[in-house]
């Protein structure tokens, strides 16, 4: 007598998540609407760090998200100030270390037009990161194929083994056929939902790989009525 066994295994959960680059009025809404996981801006392109992320990380402390931080950096400030701020201002207290990502998009950072003078910024401020690993657990890298290749070159790839958020290459399509490889990263599978608009994720952790992100906005901070 042959015993057919019968296996039930449930589907992934698609995880919900955020992109903060304001304060929250209600950080329990994150809760309330299932949301596990915030990438919130820590410093932006005029040079400072980004007061809303201090306050955003605090608030957000006690509950249990996967919390990461990018930052929009300008090559006129040195890579060392930048690592040094966002160390101190924003993460300083917290008794956590967090993942952060580099923005390489040209609307959103300040580079210089010159591609030899980017890889050695950009090289640096991975150095400087890094180098600080009581605030830091990685460095990564938020990009799109046109402007890695305008702001770095083409033959460029010192960050393949880095984590990349594959940012859209043709509006708002969620075509997977419109994202081309570039900077040596390979095509992965996982979408990530930014509001309206595709970002393809690349990375080595199973957990990243295997499920599909979709954001939500619904917590932002509401403007105060007049």
């Amino acid at each position: 007598m042959r015993l057919l066994i019968l296996v039930i295994i449930p589907l992934a959960v698609a995880e919900e998540g955020v992109w903060l680059s304001e304060s929250l009025n209600d950080p329990f809404c994150l809760i309330d609407n299932k949301i596990s996981w915030l990438y919130v801006r820590g410093f932006l392109s005029s040079g400072n760090v980004d007061k809303n992320a201090v306050k955003t990380l605090n608030e957000t402390q006690e509950l249990r998200l996967d919390r990461r931080i990018y930052i929009n950096p300008t090559i006129k400030v040195p890579p060392e100030v930048i690592a040094e701020k966002l160390c101190n201002e924003v993460i300083k207290g917290l008794n956590e270390r967090f993942h952060i990502y580099i923005s390489a998009l040209q609307e959103t950072s300040q580079w210089s037009p010159a591609i030899t003078k980017n890889r050695v910024y950009i090289e640096k401020l991975r150095d400087a990161i890094v180098k600080r690993s009581n605030c830091y657990k990685s460095v990564n890298i938020l990009s799109r194929k046109l402007d890695w290749e305008k702001l770095f070159g083409r033959d460029y790839k010192a960050f393949s083994n880095r984590v990349l958020i594959w940012d859209r290459v043709d509006g708002n399509t969620c075509d997977r056929s419109k994202y081309v490889p570039f900077g040596g990263w390979r095509f992965v599978d996982g979408i990530i939902y930014k509001h309206n608009t595709c970002l393809l994720y690349t990375s080595p952790s199973p957990r990243d790989l295997s499920t599909s992100r979709m954001p939500s906005s619904a917590c932002k901070k509401k403007k105060k009525k007049k």
